[in-house]
């Protein structure tokens, strides 16, 4: 009997749609049944061909299909995972839904969940299915290991409790691992980075992605991959880096509530970051940057983003070029709201039309307020140049939680390149012993430039 299945290297929704309801194009379909055990049904005779384990019969099943570059599709259930799962060259692995299918790797595998095999010219797709890695009860295992694979694709999964990284891709001399597409992939919980791309692995396109709430690095991407349209948040470590990377380009993502900076491109060159919102990054313990172009970062654009921190206290920084990086191009970002705007320290950067400030809770210099009379207070600004004094306004903000004193003056009287000089006449002073209150600061255009 003929196959009729037709493969096409590009997955899309209709595609999926179209073939979730016929069984017979598939080469295998497998199912779970009583006491365990799985089955995979030929989609071309009809008979069922293998019966076992969750593991051995769709490895079964994909070595099968591997010979017609077939489709083998799992149905909805919970498949124990007890050994890796091998998908190869232009194969198509799919569930009924990231819901809906699930992989879990079993007590104590240890092992990765699904990895490729070989030296692929055409990758596996893969899509419709969750992973459980089962972190609890397994120290080491990737739920999806990708190595010296090209043209792949990965849509519509959902991978939770990795127990290593979530899905870690690497390649060899002469077998790059290039142009694999990530699609509506969600990763959350995992024990280190929802995505590690190592050595010789580039071009990732990831888009209407989430990843959330990793231990380590949500993302750790290689050159030339692209971000968009995605939502890195909660990790203890950076939301995205770029280690050593050319051409990484980042747009219209949220970066938030990462312990460490948003994004981070380290050494990298050639790279975009636009039109991205990053908010409440660093940890209570750690201030770090919403943006950060560190090492020799150079050549980097960094437009139209928003990178704020709505925290009290503030605990992030705008964004920052480290010492060492330089010529890189910083135009129309929004950074107010943190603890500094930005500080930049190429000689050769091109800062221009941002708006930032320092915010009121970053503050020095309490005055008192239980006796009358002029306060001076110094406040440092945080700005990499001295702020012109028309740039500056102050607020009194309150300390000591009383309300019984009043002030009629509050003036800035000058500026250097570290701090601003205040001055607040107190006109009549509180009954609460010791009381005090604090000047904050904001700077319009905080920039360089």
């Amino acid at each position: 009997m003929s196959a009729t299945y037709i493969y096409s290297n590009q997955i899309t929704t209709p595609d999926i749609v179209a073939l979730q309801g016929i069984t017979k194009p598939y080469r295998y379909v497998v199912y779970t049944g009583s006491g365990g055990n799985c089955f995979a049904e030929n989609g071309w005779t009809g008979n069922i061909d293998y019966t076992g384990s969750a593991s051995s019969v769709i490895n079964s099943a994909l070595t099968a299909a591997n010979s017609a570059n077939g489709a083998v599709l799992c149905r909805a259930g919970l498949y124990s995972i007890t050994s890796p799962i091998t998908v190869y060259t232009g194969t198509l692995l799919m569930g009924e839904g990231k819901w809906s299918t699930i992989f879990q790797l079993a007590n104590g595998a240890n092992c990765n969940v699904i990895q490729t095999s070989g030296n692929l010219w055409l990758a596996p797709n893969l899509a419709y299915f969750g992973i459980n890695g089962n972190s609890g009860s397994n120290s080491s295992g990737y739920c999806i290991a990708i190595a010296n694979a090209m043209h792949g694709d990965l849509e519509h999964i959902a991978i939770t409790q990795a127990p290593s990284h979530a899905i870690y891709v690497t390649g060899s001399a002469g077998y790059n691992t290039l142009s694999m597409r990530y699609n509506d992939v969600d990763i959350e919980n995992g024990s280190k980075s929802a995505i590690y791309y190592d050595s010789w692995a580039f071009d990732a396109c990831i888009v209407n992605s989430n990843f959330g709430n990793n231990a380590q690095h949500n993302l750790v991407l290689g050159s030339t991959s692209q971000m968009s349209c995605s939502h890195s948040w909660g990790s203890q470590q950076c939301g995205i880096v770029g280690y050593a990377v050319d051409r990484l380009g980042i747009v219209n993502c949220t970066l938030e509530g990462n312990g460490q900076h948003g994004i981070w491109l380290y050494n990298s060159s050639g790279s975009k970051v636009i039109g991205c919102n990053v908010q409440n990054n660093a940890s209570i313990t750690n201030y770090n940057s919403g943006i950060m172009l560190d090492g020799t970062t150079r050549d980097t654009t960094v437009i139209g983003n928003v990178v704020r921190d709505l925290r009290t206290p503030r605990l992030q920084y705008g964004i920052t070029e480290a010492t060492g990086s330089n010529w890189n191009t910083i135009i129309g970002n929004d950074t107010v709201i943190n603890v500094a705007a930005m500080t930049i320290y190429g000689a050769n950067t091109n800062v221009h039309l941002n708006n930032g400030f320092i915010t009121e809770n970053n503050t020095t210099g309490p005055f008192n307020v239980q006796y009358t009379g002029l306060k001076s207070v110094t406040i440092p600004h945080w700005c990499n140049y001295t702020p012109n004094i028309s740039d500056i306004a102050l607020t009194v903000l309150q300390g000591t939680p009383v309300t019984d004193w009043n002030y009629d003056m509050l003036q800035v009287t000058g500026s250097d390149a570290t701090n601003l000089y205040c001055m607040v006449v107190v006109t009549s002073g509180s009954a609460t012993s010791n009381a005090y209150a604090s000047v904050g600061v904001k700077v319009n255009r905080c920039q360089k430039g």
